[in-house]
C-alpha cells in the first residue's frame, strides 16, 4: 500500500455556523500509486471539505447531498458519498451545502476481468445419483467482482462420471473423478470433483464469494446480530475509514463510513458492557508511511448504528491490543507511539462508569521484548496472560500491577499465531504461527502448544499439530465448542496463502481439514462466528479482486439436522444466578454454551477468545442453566447464548447481557 497525498488542515467535525461557507473542495480517496480512474463496477469514497470566510476548513463529508451529474455512469450515495462506477464514461460528483457547490470528475472505465472462481472449490465429493448446484465468480480488476453462474460455460471432463448443466446443476453419474470447468471472458476454472457411491463425509461447505465494497481487515459481531466491518483509507488522506455493515439474515450490506477524517486501521476493538465497541487508537496519515500512533478513542453504537469520538487516550497507540477485564473496565496495551518506532510500555484502563483513561502504574509496563497485538487473556484467577508471539509467557496481577514470569514455550516465537481459553478458564492453547517476524513472517509451523493453569508448576506441551503450517490465521470457537482455524499464509505477508480451514475436535483431540475457500484470507483477514452458527470470513489485501468480498462457511453440525430452537431466554443475567431458557427441544439439550461476539483484527480476537460452558437442568419444554459464577470466567457484557443438542446441533444464539 501507498500514497502520495498532501495533507488536509481539518480542524472540526462539523461546520462553523457562525461563519460563511465559500467553497466545497471535493477530493477522491484511492491509492495515487494506482490509476485514478474507476473500473465499472468497483467503489471509491469521494469526501468533501468547506472552506469558510474566516478561513478556516471543515469536513462536511456527511453533511452535504452527494449527486452524480450522469447516474448512467456513476452512481453516489447522497449521504455518504461513495460511489460506484456504472458504465464507461467521465461524470462529475457533486456535494452540495447551503446552495454552494463542489465537483470532482470521474473517469470510469471497462473493467478487466481477473480471474473466474468456481464454488464449491476443489476436492469437493458427492455420491452417486445426487445433484449440487455449483457457481462462477467474476473477479475484475478495481476489485469489483459478478455471478456468472448462468452466462459461463460449463464442462465436465467425464461425463460419465459426472454431468454439468449449462447454468452449473451437477449431476453425480458414477464412482470416480471428473474436472469441472467454468469459462467466462477467455478466462477459466476447474475444480476437481470425486463422486463416490458411500455418502460423504460431511465437513460443511463455502458459499460463493459475495461483494464487501472494501478490505474486511477489522470486523466486530454486534449485539444486534450484524457484522460492523471497516478497512484503511485507500490514499491515507486522513482518512475516513470505510465501514460496512453486514445482516446475515438480509443478506445486506450498508455504507457506515466513520463520518469524520480519522484513520482507524491497525486499532484494537473490544465490546464495553453495555455492548457498544470502543475502538482504540490508529494510524495518523499525516505521517504515512511512518507506523505512527494516534491517541483517539472512537465509540460505535448498534443500537443507533452511529459513531462518535471518546477521550483521548494518554498515549499513541498503532497495533494495540485491548482487553475487557472482569471489573467491566478495557485494557489497552502496547502499540506504536506517534514516532512511528517506539512501542508503548505503560498500559492504560478505561472505564466507561467515568468515561476516562487512566494509565496503570509503572510496575504495569510490559517487561522487554514487546509485541504489537500482543496475545493478552483473563485467567479464571483474573490475572492477565501473555503466552504470545513472545516465547517465554508472563503474566500480570491487577492487585499489584506487576508481571511475572510463568513459562518458556517449547516452539520459538510465534508471530501472527492464534490462542484461545480454554471451557474453565484453566488452560490456554497456542496454534501455529511464524518464527520470525521480520517482513511479515516466515518460518509457519503447523504445532499447537497448551499450559494447564491447575499444574503446581504450569508449562508448556506440545498438543496435536495442524495438518498445515500457517499463520495469519483466524482462530475461532463454532457454536458446538470446537475450533476453526481460517486461512493465514506461509511465508512473508501474503506468500503462501492457505485456502483450506481445519476444525479441531476436542473429544479427538484431532485436527480436520475441510473444504477450500476461494478467496486469499491471508494477511488481514477476519472471520467471525455468526448468530446462526455459520462464520463470516473476509479480508486480507495482497491485491486480487476476491479479498474486497466476503465467504459465509456451513459448518458440518448444520449438516446434522433441524437446529434446536430457544423459543424465550432473558435479556440480562447475573453472576452466579440461574436463568429459565424456553425450548420445545430441552430433553435432547446435551450443552449450553456463552460464546462472546467476535471482535478482530490481524489474527488477534481481543473478545472471542473463551467459550463458556454452563452447568444446567432440564424439565418440560425448558431448561435451568447457571450463569458463571465470576466475573473472571465470563467478563460483563454482551454474550450469544447457545444450545446443543445431541447430535452435536447448535441452536440460533440469542444475545444476552451478563451483568
Amino acid at each position: 500500500m501507498s500514497a502520495v497525498a498532501t495533507p488536509l488542515l481539518l480542524l472540526s467535525v462539523s461546520y462553523a455556523s457562525s461563519q460563511t461557507l465559500v467553497s466545497i473542495s471535493v477530493t477522491q480517496i484511492y491509492n495515487h500509486s494506482a490509476s485514478a480512474s474507476l473500473a465499472v463496477g468497483a467503489l471509491r469514497q469521494f469526501t468533501a471539505t468547506g472552506d469558510y470566510s474566516d478561513g478556516s476548513q471543515q469536513y462536511l463529508t456527511q453533511q452535504v447531498k452527494w449527486s452524480s451529474a450522469n447516474v448512467h455512469i456513476a452512481t453516489v450515495t447522497s449521504a455518504m458519498g461513495l460511489v460506484k462506477a456504472v458504465a464507461p464514461g467521465v461524470v462529475n460528483i457533486h456535494a452540495t451545502l447551503g446552495g454552494i457547490t463542489g465537483s470532482s470528475s470521474l473517469t470510469v472505465k471497462t473493467s478487466e476481468l481477473g480471474s473466474v472462481v468456481i464454488t464449491p472449490s476443489t476436492n469437493w465429493m458427492m455420491k452417486v445419483g445426487k445433484q449440487l448446484q455449483f457457481s462462477a465468480t467474476a473477479g475484475y480488476v478495481g476489485a469489483s467482482i459478478l455471478d456468472v453462474t448462468k452466462t459461463a460455460v460449463w464442462s465436465s471432463s467425464a461425463q460419465a462420471v459426472a454431468i454439468v448443466s449449462p447454468t452449473g446443476l451437477v449431476t453425480a453419474v458414477a464412482a470416480g473423478t471428473a474436472t469441472i470447468t467454468s469459462t467466462f471472458g477467455g478466462q477459466s476454472a476447474a475444480t476437481v470433483l470425486t463422486v463416490t457411491t458411500t455418502t460423504p463425509p460431511k465437513l460443511g461447505s463455502w458459499s460463493r464469494p459475495y461483494t464487501l465494497g472494501m478490505h474486511g481487515i477489522h470486523a466486530a459481531v454486534l449485539r444486534t446480530g450484524k457484522v460492523l466491518l471497516w478497512g484503511y483509507p485507500l490514499g491515507h488522506i486522513v482518512g475516513p475509514s470505510p465501514a460496512r455493515l453486514y445482516d446475515p439474515v438480509a443478506g445486506t450490506i450498508t455504507d457506515l463510513t466513520v463520518p469524520w477524517p480519522i484513520d482507524i486501521f491497525c486499532a484494537g476493538l473490544s465490546f464495553l458492557p453495555d455492548g457498544r465497541l470502543l475502538i482504540d487508537g490508529g494510524m495518523d496519515d499525516h505521517l504515512y508511511p511512518a507506523d505512527s500512533g494516534i491517541t483517539n478513542t472512537t465509540f460505535f453504537d448498534p443500537s443507533t448504528n452511529l459513531w462518535s469520538q471518546g477521550p483521548a487516550m494518554t498515549y499513541s497507540r498503532w497495533y494495540p491490543t485491548t482487553l475487557v477485564m472482569p471489573d467491566g473496565t478495557v485494557l489497552a496495551a502496547s502499540g506504536t507511539d506517534h514516532d512511528g518506532v517506539t512501542i508503548q510500555p505503560s498500559l492504560e484502563s478505561y472505564d466507561p462508569s467515568t468515561n476516562s483513561w487512566t494509565v496503570l502504574p509503572t510496575s504495569a509496563d510490559i517487561p522487554n521484548p514487546i509485541d504489537t497485538y500482543p496475545l493478552l487473556i483473563v485467567l479464571s484467577d483474573g490475572t492477565v496472560f501473555y503466552p504470545g508471539p513472545r516465547r517465554n509467557s508472563i503474566k500480570l496481577d491487577p492487585k499489584t500491577d506487576s508481571w511475572s514470569a510463568v513459562a518458556k514455550r517449547n516452539f520459538v516465537a510465534r508471530y501472527h499465531e492464534g490462542a484461545v481459553l480454554l471451557p474453565g478458564g484453566q488452560q490456554v492453547m497456542i496454534v501455529g504461527g511464524a518464527s520470525s517476524g521480520t517482513d511479515g513472517g516466515s518460518g509457519a509451523t503447523n504445532t499447537t502448544e497448551t499450559i494447564d493453569f491447575t499444574a503446581s508448576t504450569p508449562t508448556w506441551t506440545y498438543s496435536a499439530p495442524m495438518n498445515i503450517a500457517r499463520y495469519n490465521h483466524n482462530l475461532i470457537y463454532l457454536a458446538d465448542g470446537s475450533l476453526l482455524a481460517v486461512g493465514g499464509n506461509q511465508s512473508l505477508t501474503y506468500t503462501s496463502p492457505v485456502y483450506q480451514p481445519e476444525l479441531y475436535n476436542f473429544t479427538t483431540g484431532q485436527w480436520t481439514l475441510l473444504p477450500p475457500q476461494n478467496a486469499v484470507r491471508g494477511y488481514h483477514s477476519t472471520a467471525v462466528l455468526l448468530p446462526d452458527g455459520r462464520v463470516m470470513s473476509a479480508g486480507s489485501d495482497s491485491g486480487t479482486p476476491f479479498e474486497n468480498t466476503y465467504e459465509i462457511y456451513t459448518p458440518p453440525y448444520l449438516f446434522n439436522g433441524a437446529q434446536p430452537t430457544i423459543t424465550s431466554s432473558p435479556s440480562s443475567l447475573a453472576h452466579g444466578k440461574p436463568f429459565t431458557i424456553v425450548t420445545p427441544d430441552a430433553a435432547n439439550i446435551r450443552k449450553v454454551a456463552l460464546i462472546r461476539p467476535g471482535a478482530t483484527t490481524h489474527a488477534a480476537h481481543m473478545d472471542d477468545h473463551r467459550y463458556v460452558t454452563l452447568t444446567f437442568t432440564f424439565g418440560s419444554g425448558r431448561i435451568t442453566a447457571t450463569a458463571p459464577a465470576l466475573a473472571s470466567l465470563a467478563p460483563p457484557g454482551y454474550y450469544m447464548l447457545v444450545v446443543v443438542n445431541a447430535n452435536g446441533v447448535p441452536s440460533v444464539m440469542p444475545f444476552v447481557q451478563l451483568q
